[in-house]
């Protein structure tokens, strides 16, 4: 799934009830351009949900990783950051004169 601006976020947790409760989550919030998966695709941005101790994939930096139990308002706020600032650029690009 991505927004209306392109914007493409993956939230990878490898626990599938934890997957379908934050599925639930973003949809009940109205959060679009997000998606929840078992491993990272092959590019767009990623957050990391894992245990304690789980080391997140390789590329995914401090900020966007989250241990359980996790606040899933930090999470939300996170991918809200990450949205606005995909959308800040799309906006600069496109009005651009190359």
């Amino acid at each position: 799934m991505s927004s209306k601006t392109g914007v493409n976020i993956t939230i990878i947790d490898r626990d599938p009830a934890s997957r379908k409760q934050l599925q639930a989550v973003l949809e009940r919030e109205g959060i679009v351009g997000c998606m929840v998966s078992a491993q990272a695709p092959g590019g767009g941005v990623c957050l990391w949900v894992g245990g304690r101790g789980e080391e997140p994939p390789a590329g995914i930096g401090a900020s966007n990783s989250f241990a359980k139990p996790v606040r899933v308002g930090a999470l939300l706020d996170r991918a809200r950051r990450l949205q606005a600032a995909g959308q800040g650029l799309e906006r600069r690009i496109k009005i651009g004169p190359l």
